[in-house]
């Protein structure tokens, strides 16, 4: 509770821990417990069997999820509760254009049902129920025109210039009280909260991307603000945290944070085992489990769900990377590289992603395992790059003298994959990438590495080779 010059801080919680619900679950990242939460099984209640549907669909399931939907709209139908009809026709069409972008299904019943859907025009419902209450009637416009994006975008807009104008202000020792930041949280939330408490499919698309692009600017100028400003965001609560990492773009995330020059992100004084390194932990953790629980299923379409959960992953690591903790990160680095060692890397993981977590981060990590992580980055080709390498010798330079590599099977394959072609990637790495890996050793192997660094250049002279490992 705060106020200009000063603050109190109020412990405020509930009595009894709610039992989390299979959205929660989602929403936290622990897909493995969602999973094995769902039911195919119509509720009784319509309302649940269309959270029900919304959760199938999450996971790529579209099969499941339009038989769920139909038996919604049927009930809703009957029932005359029209807006629960018409958020099931609206999810039922979003869910079909999904099926034929990602699979053509061969589930005759989903086959059936696409043929009855496409007949009805959600447009329609305006005129159809014209009689219904203004309320209804309004709600169903809402829907219908996707003005619950527009509006939200227009405002979020609004809010996010009116940030700008305050952040340039205090640039120049200006002051400014003002309410953006609450503005700005609750324009967001209410569309989240009120797509997702109604089950709307909308928040799997790109513009859904751009309105989560706002939240990330403003965010970022508040956090920026210096500390003479009342509405400076000191630090990103969970809630902010799970919407970042769930719908931005990473590349919106770290356009804003270097544009800005934000020097890390603080998420505050949560519950530790809810902080965005327990939970990255959690999330890593889960990997082969939760592959090995899909591989399982009948899968109709495991490239949603995955893309879905590699954005989550690249999201999560590079906010790991730009936290401000100082904890030990020893154990997600161990479980990173049982990840890697297993998994070929994802293009929403690049190199360059591990690269950020080691440079920013090896200083929280012990040094024996960032040499398995290193040697792991020699034996894994998807992770042949400079900036990896350049990120170790860093640590060795700064944090970790004792970062070395002693053994010639080590020295045997660094001279097998960097200063000729690579066996593993059929290529000729970059000269820098022998640089870096060159200070990794110890002074005997590097005196040998650089005798036949010399050997081959004589043989077959590279001058990129010859002034980049000189210099």
């Amino acid at each position: 509770i705060s106020s200009i010059g000063s603050s109190t801080e109020a412990d405020i919680r509930l009595k009894k821990e709610l039992e989390p619900t299979i959205q929660d679950r989602f929403n936290e990242f622990d897909f493995l417990k969602a999973h094995q939460m769902l039911q195919s099984k119509p509720s009784k209640n319509p309302l649940e069997t269309l959270r029900q549907a919304y959760l199938h669909f999450q996971f790529g399931y579209f099969d499941e999820a339009m038989e769920l939907l139909d038996s919604v709209y049927e009930k809703s139908k009957s029932n005359g509760k029209r807006l629960v009809e018409l958020i099931s026709i609206y999810n039922l069409k979003h869910v079909i254009r999904f099926i034929n972008s990602y699979y053509l299904s061969k589930n005759q019943k989903t086959v059936s049902l696409i043929k009855k859907i496409e007949k009805l025009s959600v447009r329609n419902y305006r005129v159809t129920y014209e009689q219904e209450p203004s309320f209804v009637k309004e709600c169903m416009s809402w829907i219908v025109d996707n003005d619950f994006h527009q509006d939200a975008f227009i405002n979020l807009s609004e809010t996010v210039e009116k940030i700008k104008d305050h952040y340039y202000i205090q640039l120049r020792g200006g002051f400014s009280s003002n309410s953006n930041y609450f503005k700005l949280i609750s324009q967001y939330l209410e569309l989240d909260q009120f797509l997702e408490q109604n089950c709307i499919l909308f928040n799997t698309y790109s513009n859904y991307e751009e309105i989560t692009a706002k939240l990330v600017e403003g965010l970022l100028l508040m956090h920026t603000f210096n500390d003479k400003q009342s509405s400076i965001v000191d630090f990103i609560d969970e809630v902010l945290l799970q919407k970042l990492i769930m719908y931005a773009k990473r590349e919106t995330l770290v356009k804003y944070y270097n544009r800005l020059n934000v020097t890390g992100l603080n998420q505050g004084n949560t519950n530790n085992n809810k902080s965005i390194l327990k939970t990255a932990e959690r999330f890593f953790d889960d990997h082969h489990k939760l592959r090995e629980t899909l591989s399982k299923t009948e899968e109709r379409n495991p490239y949603f769900f995955w893309e879905k959960y590699y954005k989550v992953a690249g999201n999560l690591l590079l906010l790991v990377t730009v936290s401000t903790s100082k904890e030990d990160h020893t154990p997600l680095a161990k479980k990173l590289i049982n990840l890697f060692s297993e998994e070929s890397i994802n293009r929403q993981l690049e190199p360059s992603h591990l690269a950020d977590f080691i440079r920013n981060k090896g200083e929280y990590i012990q040094t024996n395992v960032l040499k398995q992580f290193l040697l792991l980055s020699i034996e894994n080709n998807k992770l042949h790059s400079s900036n990896i390498f350049g990120a170790f010798h860093m640590q060795k330079r700064t944090n970790h003298p004792n970062l070395l590599l002693n053994n010639k099977t080590s020295l045997q394959k660094v001279e097998t994959y960097f200063l000729k072609e690579c066996t593993k990637c059929q290529s000729l790495h970059e000269p820098s990438l022998a640089a870096e890996v060159y200070h990794l050793f110890t002074e005997p192997h590097q005196k040998q590495l650089k005798a036949n660094i010399i050997k081959s250049l004589a043989k077959s002279f590279n001058p990129e080779t010859y002034y980049t490992l000189a210099m």
